[in-house]
C-alpha cells in the first residue's frame, strides 16, 4: 500500500452560500398606487338578498334524539 492511500478522504470544500444581502436586490419603495378610474362610482358594493328563514319543521311524535337523527337521515339521502 502506498503512502498517499492512507490520507484520510476530505470532503470536498463547499463553496461558501451568499448571503441574502448580496442576492438579492436592496428593498425599494412600493410603486405609487394606480389612477382611480373616473367611471367607477364610489359607492357600496350591491347588497345580496339573504334569503328568509323557513319556521322551524313541528318536531315529530318521537321527540328526542331518534327523532333528530331520523330526520337527519332523510336530508341526506
Amino acid at each position: 500500500m502506498a503512502k498517499r492511500d492512507l490520507k484520510p478522504i476530505l470532503p470536498k470544500r463547499i463553496a461558501p452560500r451568499p448571503s441574502a444581502f448580496s442576492v438579492y436586490p436592496t428593498q425599494q419603495p412600493p410603486p405609487p398606487p394606480p389612477p382611480p378610474v373616473a367611471s367607477a362610482p364610489h359607492c357600496r358594493p350591491p347588497q345580496v338578498p339573504t334569503p328568509a328563514k323557513l319556521p322551524p319543521e313541528e318536531e315529530d311524535e318521537e321527540a328526542g334524539k331518534n327523532g333528530k337523527r331520523r330526520r337527519i337521515a332523510e336530508s341526506r339521502s
